[in-house]
């Protein structure tokens, strides 16, 4: 268990983390739960980080359960792997999903290096309504 405080706020997180590095690929998981002074308590579920490592970029997949206590749960879950050169300072490929309630979809996709794109169905009807075009990973 870790406390944390500055000021009038504290926290206090418990849970499990555990690295598994075999070779060129790394795989973390995640379980924590952190209550706020106020009593709110966040929970990451089942978060799992897998880093894949060649020559010249990294492949990264993510999956997982966050709670936030005023805004309910998310489901974010990899699509197709985030793939950033090492040259690179953001992906120039991959599609990250996010699930919410009431079957709202948000999906994150790379386009290149410099922009990437946000598709979402933000009401639940299965038709997406919200389209940010390209923009700059800069601008997010």
């Amino acid at each position: 268990m870790v406390s944390l405080s500055k000021g009038n706020q504290s926290y206090t997180m418990d849970g499990d983390l555990s690295v598994d590095v075999s070779g060129a690929t790394s795989t973390a998981s995640l379980e924590m739960k952190m209550r706020d002074n106020s009593g709110e308590v966040f929970w990451v579920n089942n978060y799992v980080l897998n880093i894949s490592e060649a020559v010249d970029f990294v492949d990264i997949e993510a999956s997982g359960k966050f709670y936030n206590p005023t805004y309910g749960y998310v489901v974010l879950s990899t699509i197709t792997a985030l793939r950033t050169y090492n040259i690179y300072e953001w992906p120039s490929s991959g599609e990250l999903k996010i699930v919410g309630g009431e079957d709202t979809i948000a999906r994150l996709i790379a386009i290149d290096k410099n922009t990437c794109r946000i598709i979402a169905d933000t009401n639940g009807d299965g038709n997406d309504d919200y389209d940010s075009g390209q923009v700059p990973w800069n601008d997010l």
